[in-house]
């Protein structure tokens, strides 16, 4: 893939609810013509148009329009009924070092106006496929894995520990804003008003241009910026970020929920429970493990009824076996994916259910479903791809990260690495995924959620087990040894019909010998562990 840096600010001219804009993906290798692709997310509304920036989009931004944005061509795809994808090329390689490529989208009189800043470092081809600054990095490189450690640091009470993960403009009610006013609150040069209102009005507005102009050369110099926005994008973000690092005490980990481990064994149950009934046909019991909001697809519950008792009707002997079901919480959702194979006198098949459940009224129901077709290919006894958030420079503002995907549900946790000549950075990593497309979709509900304006899968297989449990307060207490010795571990539920097995792993690693060191280094604190293809 062609090496680029992509730096994102996105300015708001008139309100589009449902649209948003996601990252950039560039496809192309250098000295290739340019190739890229950008998913837009619609909500299946209508009336979408889709185009490059003209001069008078780039003049709104304050940002200069080269020639060489005409070279490029733009077609838009249909992805499915709420995403289209923008692809972007160019009949000849781009060699111009930078530019800024600015997308405007329209629909239903709301205006989105995003700018992606694209350089091109030909020396170190290392590519960075999101927003980077001193303190964050996303890229993909040889990696050398160092040992995990807790660190101290300063101590202030003006400001609690809070990492910045979305990006924010004028209109936005939310945590995030509270937050970045109680931030800008402690210069009064910045935000002499210093209101806490949670509500992102003129005053925030004006607070955060005077906070991007006094650190211009960190947040407009690099996006060819002279005067602030106002709007929170990357580059600020990530001084904010870089700053409030300076404000916090010692970071610790959030413990991972003991309720979430405990409720493997009950939805392993649930899963034995419907697949019986629809092997007996008894469609009211089947159906019985279904929310009253279900939907898959054009299906709610009533139809979804309807279909599967006119499929047993047409099916005799129907025997179905699951194995390797695993299961993970996202918000306040529980997905779990197994291998189904489905039997009957009139067909038989193979291919991974996945059933996300939600509570209704104290009780997990099922409020959609989908199954995809088993290939060769596929490899159901391993979880091989993780999702990748950020990087970061100090462990500190990763462990943020972590934590606040912690308390959203995700399985998180950060690993070390090092990169040449920029010494160790760490990862910031969410949950493993048996495939590449589970891990994708995955990726594409943090974002779309606005958890993360970046996420995406990575095929890291390796990973180091420090023991394997089937009670799931055992399962805690080691997740809570292992924390409080500074290592950040995480759980992998995997049940088969029978029983469920809590895996404790830490880390994420490309190979076996990115691994050796930190687990030599837990060998020696007494830790017995194993390097694993969980």
């Amino acid at each position: 893939m062609v090496a680029v840096f992509l730096f994102f600010l996105l300015v708001t001219v008139s309100t589009a609810n449902a649209l948003s804009i996601g990252a950039i993906e560039v496809k192309s290798s250098f000295n290739e013509s340019f190739q890229a692709e950008i998913p837009v997310y619609a909500d299946g509304q209508s009336g979408l148009e889709i185009s490059i920036g003209s001069k008078d989009d780039y003049a709104k931004l304050g940002i200069e329009r080269t020639d060489i944005v005409d070279s490029l061509s733009l077609n838009v795809e249909p992805f499915n009924k709420d995403k289209i994808i923008i692809k972007l090329s160019s009949a000849k390689p781009i060699n111009q070092p930078s530019f800024n490529l600015i997308i405007k989208a329209t629909q239903n009189g709301g205006t989105i106006l995003e700018n992606y800043f694209l350089a091109v470092d030909f020396k170190k081809i290392l590519s960075l496929n999101a927003p980077a600054a001193d303190n964050r990095l996303k890229a993909e490189v040889p990696e050398t894995h160092m040992p995990v450690t807790k660190k101290e640091v300063k101590t202030s009470n003006s400001f609690a520990s809070y990492i910045f993960t979305r990006n924010m403009r004028r209109g936005d009610k939310q945590e995030d804003v509270k937050n970045l006013q109680t931030f800008l609150k402690l210069d009064s040069s910045v935000y002499p008003e210093g209101l806490i209102t949670g509500y992102f009005g003129s005053k925030t507005k004006s607070a955060v241009i005077r906070f991007q102009e006094k650190y211009a050369s960190e947040i407009l110099s690099p996006l060819g910026l002279k005067s602030g926005t106002g709007y929170v994008g990357p580059f600020t973000r990530a001084k904010l970020n870089t700053m409030s690092d300076s404000k916090i005490t010692s970071i610790y980990e959030t413990p991972f929920s003991v309720e979430s481990l405990a409720i493997a064994d009950a939805i392993r149950k649930e899963i034995v429970e419907w697949k019986k009934y629809w092997e007996k046909k008894d469609i009211e019991k089947y159906m019985s493990y279904y929310s009253n909001r279900f939907k898959s697809g054009e299906s709610n519950l009533s139809s979804w009824k309807e279909y599967k008792n006119n499929f047993n009707k047409r099916h005799n002997g129907i025997e179905i076996s699951i194995d390797n079901i695993q299961i993970r919480r996202e918000r306040k959702m529980l997905i779990t994916s197994f291998l189904q194979r489905f039997k009957s006198d009139k067909m038989e098949s193979v291919g991974t259910k996945t059933l996300y459940f939600e509570d209704d009224d104290g009780e997990w129901k099922i409020k959609d479903e989908k199954w995809n077709k088993y290939t060769e290919k596929d490899n159901q006894n391993t979880h091989p791809y993780v999702i990748h958030i950020f990087s970061y420079r100090n462990r500190e503002s990763a462990l943020k990260e972590v934590n606040y995907f912690r308390k959203k549900g995700y399985s998180a946790y950060d690993v070390s690495f090092k990169l040449p000549e920029k010494g160790v950075w760490y990862r910031v990593l969410i949950d493993r995924f048996s495939s590449k497309e589970e891990a994708q979709e995955f990726a594409m509900t943090i974002t779309k959620e606005g958890h993360a304006d970046y996420a995406k899968e990575l095929y890291l297989p390796y990973a180091i087990e420090t023991g394997m449990f089937e009670s799931h307060e055992d399962a805690s207490k080691e997740l809570l040894k292992l924390g409080k010795m500074g290592y950040s571990s995480y759980p992998l539920m995997i049940c088969s019909s029978d029983k469920c097995s809590h895996q404790i792993l830490i880390g994420a690693y490309g190979n076996a010998s990115n691994a050796a060191p930190i687990s030599e280094e837990l060998v020696s604190k007494g830790i017995q562990n194993k390097i694993v293809q969980p």
